[in-house]
């Protein structure tokens, strides 16, 4: 009874079974188990591997039952026919499956079973406490995430076309560049700089006109993730003479630093005005999916570590609890007389790139934006990456 006493500390709500569920499983177990939530099937389950999968079908059958804690044995003297049934009526099911492993050893014959188990993505939790506050913050998860697509299907701030711009930039095999990462946030109506790319010394100077000085200059290959690192990177150019310098100096430093790297120009950006630099990226998680980072940006997100997290879809109030989390969020208010950052526009961005990552899911493996620099009015984006999955 404590794992149902833990599971309503959390709450999680443990139902009665039905008299036909409860008919089912009274079927099988021996006269001094019990067939209520939770059900007890005795030890009888350690010489019985059909025992252990009827009650476990039963159950998965029942409709008044969504989420599923199952003690699992992995021991040498343990048949592993109980966990192919397991799985096949896990798989034959829409329903989430959690093991608590009760007896466990380091044989081989264990460890295979673990490591099926593993390989499904099957979260293995001991502790009855562990495995109810971990199922009951996925449960709320799943409501939100129900309540957020229902508000995102009647009405979306992210432009018809995106998506379809989106996915044409993502059709790529190679890796991509910070040039194509921008492309695909600004299809999101993400803001970044204006910019182009220059095959040559004399391209960069005629972008650079284009754009207007003072312009940076940016190392563009996809085999040199940390620009900067390897001296392909320079700032605040003034002139046509300052962008031949930097360009020849650039080839110079990178191919030193990286003599393999595919190297096909630089960026050439405009230099943004001063502002506070913050970091918006998304990680994936194999069993909760993708998750939005925010934080200080620039040096100060690997110095600091000054970084909050939260699971996709993401709302107002979870863009706004994740900036006012962070130690940082006094910066953005405004200090020794700096002008306040428009947090509006970073709310903005931290969920267009929510959208995104749920939009390209089986895609996008990271992305960084960092640093997006954020103005008293309005931010931009000044250097971005996506690593698309594998």
């Amino acid at each position: 009874m404590d794992f149902a006493d833990r599971c309503e500390e959390f709450g999680l709500n443990v139902p009665e079974l039905s008299e036909t569920t409860r008919a089912k499983i009274k079927e099988v177990i021996p006269f001094y188990g019990s067939v209520h939530n939770p059900v007890d099937m005795t030890a009888a389950i350690l010489g019985d591997h059909e025992l252990y999968g009827k009650c476990l079908r039963a159950i998965f059958e029942a409709d008044n039952i969504d989420i599923i804690f199952a003690s699992a044995i992995f021991m040498k003297f343990i048949s592993p026919k109980w966990l192919d049934e397991a799985l096949e009526i896990y798989h034959s099911s829409s329903k989430p499956l959690v093991f608590c492993p009760v007896w466990t050893d380091l044989s081989p014959q264990s460890q295979a079973m673990i490591a099926r188990v593993r390989k499904e993505g099957i979260p293995m939790i001991p502790e009855s406490s562990d495995a109810a506050r971990a199922m009951a913050f996925l449960a709320r998860y799943a409501e939100k995430r129900k309540s957020f697509m229902e508000i995102t299907n009647k009405s979306s701030e992210i432009p018809p076309e995106a998506m379809k711009k989106a996915k044409s930039i993502l059709q790529k095999t190679e890796a991509f560049t910070e040039y194509e990462s921008k492309k695909i946030l600004a299809a999101y109506g993400i803001p970044v700089t204006k910019e182009d790319l220059a095959a040559s010394v004399e391209e960069a100077v005629a972008v650079a006109r284009r754009i207007g000085y003072p312009v940076a200059l940016k190392v563009l290959s996809p085999d040199v993730a940390h620009k900067t690192e390897a001296g392909g990177v320079s700032l605040n150019l003034n002139d046509d003479g300052a962008v031949r310098e930097a360009y020849a100096q650039i080839m110079r430093d990178v191919k030193k630093h990286a003599p393999g790297a595919v190297i096909s120009g630089v960026l050439v950006q405009e230099m943004l005005g001063e502002g506070v630099e913050v970091i918006v990226g998304v990680t994936r998680d194999p069993f909760l999916g993708s998750s939005i980072m925010f934080g200080l940006g620039g040096i100060l997100v690997e110095v600091l570590h000054d970084v909050s997290f939260r699971v996709v879809p993401l709302t107002v109030a979870d863009a706004k609890e994740m900036i006012s989390e962070i130690k940082g969020t006094r910066i953005l208010a405004g200090v020794r007389g700096r002008s306040a950052s428009d947090v509006n526009a970073i709310i903005d961005v931290i969920l267009k790139v929510s959208q995104l990552a749920i939009d390209f899911a089986d895609q996008i493996e990271e992305l960084d934006i960092n640093p997006l620099i954020v103005f008293p009015q309005g931010v931009r984006v000044a250097d971005a990456l996506i690593v698309k999955k594998k």
